[in-house]
């Protein structure tokens, strides 16, 4: 298996593009939240081929890791840090995607909940308690973030002023659907009942948000439409695992979160 890893860091760049005058970042950019996720599924895969493939794909894994835990992560603070270069394992990138963000995400951004729920599968495959710090921290930051929010209808007037004042717009279902997760993440670790209280404070208000009147997830908090690549989807599983853990019916569904 070919590793295209930094002898000077031990990270992996995302691509192995060239830098452009306007990308300079292609063949430098790590992006530790793909990283991460790309470990979970080396980890999950290693049970399924020969030992000596299984072997590589593990250590990989555990490479991966050690990368991603020894970065400036500050989940009450300035968030992760989601994207760094190869060689520095300094912050680098499009400007507004180094570090993760509390609700908006496109593009390269990423919010603190998605960051956050790949620390939690990492966490259930490795026991690593670093990464259990980073869900918890992260899970207690959501206990006081509520997304800026307005009525689709709402005047313009509104929207420029929250621009103004610093709210993160649009908020697209996949955002509300990822802090959900979160809470029901922290909730199985702790069995702390605010998090499950949260996660359903979280649920009336998507609720409220993308589904009054409309039978499928409106795109964003702004928009009457529907659209697949907004995330509507994992918004819906998000609720349907706050009824199934509200109601103790884990042993009859088994969810596979695949957003990420």
């Amino acid at each position: 298996m070919t590793l295209r890893r930094s002898a000077e860091s031990g990270a992996i760049a995302e691509d192995s593009g060239n830098p452009t005058t306007a990308e300079g970042w292609h063949g430098r950019l790590v992006g530790p939240a793909g990283t991460v996720s790309l470990a979970v599924d080396l980890w999950d895969a290693a049970d399924a081929v020969p030992e000596s493939l299984a072997i590589e794909m593990r250590s990989l894994a555990a490479q991966i890791d050690t990368a991603f835990l020894r970065l400036p992560h500050d989940p009450g603070g300035r968030g992760f840090l989601t994207g760094f270069d190869v060689y520095t394992l300094e912050p680098f990138g499009p400007e507004n995607a180094t570090r993760s963000t509390g609700w908006f995400a496109e593009g390269e951004r990423r919010t603190h909940a998605e960051a956050a729920n790949l620390c939690a599968l990492r966490y259930a495959q490795t026991k690593d308690a670093r990464y259990r710090s980073l869900v918890q921290g992260t899970a207690q930051r959501y206990l006081e973030l509520d997304p800026i929010l307005n009525d689709p209808g709402d005047p313009g007037w509104w929207r420029a002023l929250e621009r103004v004042i610093g709210g993160e717009t649009p908020v697209y279902p996949v955002a509300m659907g990822q802090a959900i997760k979160l809470m029901l993440n922290a909730y199985e670790m702790t069995q702390g009942g605010r998090y499950l209280d949260r996660a359903e404070h979280f649920g009336r208000v998507a609720t409220e948000t993308f589904l009054a009147g409309s039978a499928l997830p409106r795109a964003t908090h702004r928009n009457g439409h529907y659209e697949a690549a907004t995330g509507g989807d994992a918004l819906m599983m998000a609720l349907l695992e706050v009824w199934v853990v509200r109601n103790r019916r884990g042993g009859e569904i088994d969810f596979v979160w695949v957003d990420r």
